[in-house]
């Protein structure tokens, strides 16, 4: 499932290479990620502060209230620039980091400050790889180890970043995560 936070969700079979709008009623999205058994969606419909979740195994089922689907518009942290994978999610705030469990009932998740002290600059900072996150902050370039956030770009990397490249740059980076050579990479 892929989004541009424009046009409707496409489907894409990997078969036979072809995109079609994803059934049911999803929203316009930003930013798509599997948390738990559901599809998450961040930005929706120009709404920087919320968030979307499927039903549960259904990322064509968006109904608010039904089959767990839901949303959540967050009261403070700023514009959500990422969604990290997993058993758990973590949303990644342009001023917050917040952590989202499933909880069931009426509840569905519950939602969690990890930091608001650090936060996700731009959306196309953001990259992943199993359960480490890897983004860009006030502070410089940091990871989430699936526990807490750890800066990775100390000193020197941080200081020519910064002395080479500001906001009107960042639309223009893209990250990407070597695996095979323990390495994350960032480029504009």
């Amino acid at each position: 499932i892929a989004t541009n936070g424009a046009d409707p969700m496409q489907e894409i079979n990997l078969t036979d290479l072809t995109a079609t709008p994803l059934a049911g009623s999803p929203p316009k999205a930003e930013i798509l990620a599997v948390v738990n058994d559901f599809l998450f969606a961040g930005v929706i419909d120009g709404n920087a502060l919320q968030v979307r979740w499927s039903g549960r195994n259904d990322a064509r089922w968006w109904t608010p209230a039904q089959r767990f689907s839901d949303f959540q518009t967050l009261p403070d942290g700023g514009r959500v620039n990422g969604i990290l994978s997993g058993e758990y999610g973590i949303i990644l705030q342009r001023n917050a980091i917040r952590r989202v469990d499933f909880v069931g009932g009426n509840t569905v998740f519950a939602f969690s400050v990890v930091s608001n002290n650090i936060g996700c600059l731009t959306v196309h900072s953001v990259a992943q790889w199993g359960r480490l996150g890897f983004f860009l902050s006030d502070n410089g370039f940091m990871m989430w180890d699936g526990q807490q956030v750890i800066p990775i770009g100390q000193e020197i990397i941080n200081r020519e970043f910064f002395a080479a490249y500001d906001a009107e740059d960042w639309a223009n980076m893209s990250t990407a995560v070597d695996p095979n050579n323990d390495c994350v990479m960032w480029r504009i």
